[in-house]
């Protein structure tokens, strides 16, 4: 037997297990196969990679897609097993995961931002804490006079009366963050009744 100096490429072998070769190049690469071992070995090796992804294609498309593929596949022969285009679609899909992974893993996580404190006072014609908006609010409550043990409700209403939020009742109470405007800041007896309220000023 002469000796074979120019074997089939291995995107050759590829493309005609995957069925992306013409016919015409399909009858002369078949040739080439019938004197050359190297490359029936080659292609062998070859055949088991898209049994694999076979395998893996039937795989997904019954747990995704809820379609058994096993009745699609069984009756193709060897060049229709899988589209040609379906091996670069995976190659990116998987380099797309990859980057992804990649990308999340360096990106910097945003830190919250920091409470703003602000000191309130509930004496008469006193002027009202300022606040920033977007940013949550350490409240410092002036609660001297109050009888802490007994049970207290904290709420903050609007210029209108309607409630914007609660909290618990304590020398720094937390609050979230408010929009702009104009807020009372009030501490009432669990039975409602008021016992003490601040003026506070969000601004943009």
């Amino acid at each position: 037997m002469p000796q074979i100096l120019d074997h089939l490429k291995e995107e050759e072998l590829e493309q005609y297990c995957l069925g992306g070769l013409v016919e015409a190049r399909c009858v002369r690469l078949e040739e080439h196969l019938l004197v050359c071992e190297p490359c029936c070995n080659r292609l062998a090796e070859t055949d088991a990679f898209v049994a694999a992804m076979r395998q893996a294609s039937r795989q997904w498309s019954e747990d995704h897609a809820g379609v058994p593929a096993s009745g699609i596949i069984a009756g193709r022969t060897r060049r229709e097993w899988l589209p040609g285009h379906l091996v670069p679609v995976f190659v990116i899909a998987a380099m797309l995961v990859a980057c992804a992974a990649v990308w999340s893993g360096r990106r910097p996580a945003v830190p919250a931002p920091l409470p703003f404190a602000v000191e309130l006072t509930a004496l008469r014609g006193a002027a009202p804490g300022h606040a920033p908006a977007g940013r949550p609010l350490l409240l410092g409550l002036d609660l001297n006079g109050l009888n802490v043990a007994q049970p207290l409700a904290g709420h903050v209403v609007d210029s209108w009366g309607g409630r914007v939020a609660g909290f618990p009742v304590g020398p720094r109470a937390r609050l979230k963050a408010l929009p702009p405007g104009d807020y009372f800041v009030r501490i009432c007896r669990g039975s409602g009744e008021l016992l003490r309220e601040y003026a506070l000023t969000v601004k943009p």
